[in-house]
C-alpha cells in the first residue's frame, strides 16, 4: 500500500496540471490571413470576406499543427485558398458556409482533415487534399467549379476518405476522388466527370445519377443500395464488383461493367445503352447473378452469359 500511495502522490502534479490545461484555447478570427496553431480553435465573429489575390500564398484562414476553425455560423468566403490546413489533425466545424475561393475552399497537405456540418460551395474546387486522409460527415461539397473533394498526390498509405451524410453533387469534375472512398448517405449526383472514383470504393446508400463521366469507379467497388442511373459512361466499373439492391440503368455505357462480377443480388440493370449495343452487364468472368432484373450480357467477345432476360440461348 505504501508503493500505491507514493505513486498517487508522485501522479498528483501531472494530474493538477492536466486539469489546469483546460479545453483548447478560443481565439477570435476576425480577419484574413489569421493563423490557428496546435491547441487552439479559432473562432469566426463575422462574415468574412477575404480579397481574391492571384497567388498560393492567399489565404484566408490558416490551420498549423492541428490548429481548429469554428465557423459558428458564418460565411467565409474569398480568398486564392479559404482555408489552408497543414499538419496534424485539423478540424472545420460548421455551422457555416465556405464560398468563393478562387483555387479550393479548402486546401490540405500532409495530414487527417476533419470535416463536420460545413457547406462547401460555388468555389475553385471544394477540397483538395495531398498526401492526406479527409473524414467529412454532415456536409457539402457541391456545385465548385472543379470536384467536390479530391486527393491529388498521394503515397499508398494515404488518400483515403470518409463521408456519411454527404452532399457531393454538382461539381464540375469528380464528385469525391480518392485512393480509398468509403461512403454512406453520399449524394454524388450531376457532376462533369465520376460520381465516385478511387482505387478501392465502399458505397451504401449513395446516389451517383446522371454524371458525365461513371456513377461509380474503381479498381474493387462494393455496393450496397446503390443508385448509379443516366451516366454518360457505365453507371458502376471496376475490375472486381460486389454489388447488392443496385439500380444501374440508362447509363451510356454498360450498367455494370467488371472484369469479374463477383455478386450481383437483388438488383435492377435495364434500358442502358451500353456504347450502342445495349448490353447491361459486360464481365470477362462469368457474373454471379442472383435475382436480377437485366436485358443484356455479355463476355469480352461479345457473347451472352445466359444470365439476362434477353440473352440468346
Amino acid at each position: 500500500m505504501r508503493h500505491v500511495a507514493s505513486r498517487i502522490v508522485l501522479l498528483a502534479p501531472l494530474l493538477a496540471a492536466a486539469s489546469l490545461a483546460g479545453p483548447a484555447a478560443a481565439v477570435d478570427v476576425t480577419t484574413c490571413g489569421q493563423t490557428i496553431g496546435a491547441g487552439e480553435t479559432g473562432v469566426l465573429q463575422v462574415d468574412l470576406d477575404c480579397p481574391i489575390v492571384f497567388s498560393p500564398a492567399s489565404f484566408g484562414v490558416i490551420l498549423a499543427n492541428g490548429g481548429r476553425l469554428d465557423l459558428d455560423g458564418h460565411v467565409l468566403s474569398g480568398a486564392f485558398h479559404a482555408v489552408f490546413a497543414y499538419d496534424g489533425t485539423p478540424r472545420i466545424r460548421g455551422p457555416g458556409e465556405i464560398t468563393g475561393s478562387y483555387s479550393a475552399g479548402v486546401s490540405m497537405s500532409l495530414g487527417t482533415l476533419a470535416v463536420d456540418d460545413v457547406d462547401i460551395h460555388h468555389n475553385g474546387s471544394g477540397i483538395v487534399l495531398g498526401n492526406s486522409h479527409l473524414r467529412i460527415r454532415g456536409s457539402a461539397v457541391r456545385d465548385n467549379d472543379g470536384s467536390g473533394a479530391v486527393v491529388t498526390e498521394t503515397t499508398t498509405e494515404r488518400g483515403q476518405i470518409r463521408a456519411i451524410d454527404v452532399d457531393a453533387s454538382g461539381n464540375g469534375g469528380y464528385g469525391l476522388r480518392g485512393i480509398s472512398v468509403k461512403a454512406k448517405d453520399v449524394d454524388a449526383s450531376d457532376n462533369g466527370s465520376d460520381g465516385l472514383r478511387g482505387d478501392k470504393i465502399d458505397a451504401k446508400e449513395v446516389l451517383a445519377d446522371g454524371n458525365g463521366g461513371f456513377g461509380v469507379v474503381a479498381s474493387r467497388v462494393s455496393a450496397k443500395d446503390v443508385s448509379a442511373n443516366g451516366n454518360a459512361e457505365a453507371g458502376i466499373l471496376g475490375t472486381r464488383v460486389r454489388a447488392i439492391r443496385v439500380d444501374a440503368s440508362a447509363n451510356d455505357g454498360y450498367g455494370i461493367a467488371a472484369e469479374k462480377v463477383q455478386i450481383l443480388k437483388d438488383s435492377t440493370v435495364l434500358d442502358n445503352d451500353g456504347y450502342g449495343t445495349g448490353v447491361d452487364l459486360h464481365s470477362v468472368y462469368p457474373p454471379h447473378v442472383l435475382r436480377v432484373d437485366c436485358g443484356l450480357s455479355e463476355d469480352l467477345q461479345g457473347q451472352p452469359w445466359g444470365v439476362c432476360s434477353g440473352d440468346a440461348p
